[in-house]
């Protein structure tokens, strides 16, 4: 049956045109004579996560639905969802390819500057500010998953027998060998998200199973990152191999380290000003490798606790209060997984293939992507943009897909205007948002401090060895 064309229809449409245009698919290579096209997959696929359907397979007809009401015309009538995640699947990476750098291009054009208080979002300074950060999303339990997702099998390190007896002792039921399996065996998709810190929205990711290494998605994703970019990330992104890749993408970092990381002072292998250290672990010196030369700031946080963050720029680009400034803003990372995970109900994932899971994935950061950075540009016109509240735009645009059919009741039921008053409760909260509901979660210890060493003589002389030797293959 033709739908009347009404308001929230004519909202959607206008929406997915600026989004997917026929033009942005020009180098995705389809085969001839397909009714799945290229614009009509995104936009389909995009309704399929925002349209806020109990079962992914509902989801899917009522999206497809939704579209044929918004684009009349279309040569594909019929479809199903099979045949959609299979044609979507196909193509996906090169939609990804195409739509990601769109999405960002959009974004700067609609939050550089937000038209009531005239900030700039964009930049921190004179920086990009990039977050990176990781979380695990939950999946089914089942034979493809779990060959998909499920970590690596691993030999277990043997322990001496004394902690044996002693962590035995300490636990009220001992789990059995078919429990511990079961356990090791649980498939978990590791995410790792680049974030943009400006304007609150995503930048780039990467996934792969549980045990997947952040520190490699984040070296992949940083190949991609602009000149004038700065990555922060919290003490989970060390490492001499990992900072060293970063350097030499010319990628500029700011990263808080613990009493995991051991830095050296005084080495001499550079002038040295306020600040040098140098990272330089003995593995790396014995294979004549040279040291990382790098700034340690010291910052306090709003109860009196010392950070300490590491950063290869110089005083002149990056100064102690604007790393203060950036590496407090990066807790936003964190509320944005709250949102995925909580607010769009994205902490487990309802696909129950390895395929049509990661497809899943993808398409529900793109929704929750394309529902803030709209609701964000209608908060922007009279409040900054970080004033936003996920949850009334996600609601705003899962209302609008469910009565398509018909017209709002009033101006103030029309998707931009419930937009426009997705707005966070502005009172001041009283006592600690804590989680009163058991279990409790085990505590986990404190970064503490990094190992700041004076270098020792032999140390010093090595690295002027060192030093001397590189001048000489340069000239030569």
């Amino acid at each position: 049956m033709e739908v009347q064309s009404t308001k929230n229809i004519r909202d959607i449409a206008n929406i997915l045109k600026e989004l997917f245009p026929t033009k942005l698919f020009k180098d995705v290579k389809q085969n001839k004579g397909g009714l799945w096209k290229s614009a009509l997959l995104a936009a389909t696929a995009t309704l399929w996560m925002i349209c806020g359907e109990s079962t992914i397979v509902i989801a899917f007809q009522t999206a497809f639905d939704i579209l044929l009401a918004a684009l009349p015309g279309l040569e594909k009538t019929t479809a199903t969802y099979q045949g959609f995640t299979g044609q979507l699947a196909k193509y996906q990476s090169q939609l990804m390819q195409v739509i990601i750098p769109h999405l960002r291009k959009l974004t700067k054009s609609k939050l550089e500057k937000s038209s009531a208080t005239s900030a700039t979002n964009w930049r921190i300074g004179k920086w990009i500010v990039i977050a990176a950060d990781g979380s695990r999303e939950s999946v089914a339990r089942n034979k493809d998953l779990q060959r998909a997702f499920a970590p690596s099998k691993r030999k277990r390190k043997k322990r001496s027998r004394r902690w044996c007896k002693q962590h035995v002792a300490n636990k009220k039921k001992k789990q059995t060998k078919k429990d511990r399996e079961k356990k090791a065996q649980t498939p978990l998709i590791w995410l790792t998200l680049f974030w943009h810190v400006g304007t609150g929205l995503p930048w780039d990711w990467r996934f792969g199973p549980s045990d997947s290494s952040e520190r490699a998605h984040a070296t992949d994703m940083a190949k991609n990152l602009p000149d004038d970019a700065l990555l922060v990330a919290d003490a989970g992104f060390i490492g001499y191999e990992f900072w060293k890749s970063l350097n030499g993408n010319n990628v500029k970092f700011l990263v808080r380290v613990g009493g995991n990381v051991r830095l050296l002072t005084e080495l001499g292998y550079v002038k040295e000003r306020k600040g040098t250290v140098y990272l330089w672990p003995d593995y790396v010196a014995s294979r004549s490798l040279p040291p990382l030369v790098l700034r340690l700031i010291k910052v306090t946080n709003g109860s009196s606790r010392t950070i300490y963050l590491v950063t290869n720029t110089k005083v002149c680009d990056l100064s102690e209060s604007e790393a203060g400034e950036i590496y407090r803003r990066r807790w936003g990372i964190e509320v944005f997984f709250r949102t995925f995970k909580q607010t769009f109900d994205k902490g487990k994932l309802k696909c129950t293939g390895s395929r049509n899971v990661a497809l899943e994935l993808e398409w529900s950061l793109i929704g929750l992507w394309v529902m803030c950075l709209y609701g964000k540009e209608e908060i922007g016109k009279s409040y900054e943009i970080s004033r936003l509240s996920p949850a009334k735009a996600i609601r705003a645009f899962t209302k609008t897909c469910r009565e398509y059919r018909s017209d709002p009741k009033d101006a103030s039921s029309c998707l931009t205007n419930l937009l426009a008053n997705s707005l966070t409760d502005d009172y001041v909260r009283r006592g600690e948002k804590t989680n009163r509901e058991y279990p409790r979660k085990s505590k986990r210890s404190p970064t503490g401090e990094p190992q700041v060493k004076k270098a020792t003589k032999k140390l010093k002389k090595y690295a002027n060895t060192l030093k001397n030797t590189d001048k000489k293959h340069l000239t030569a």
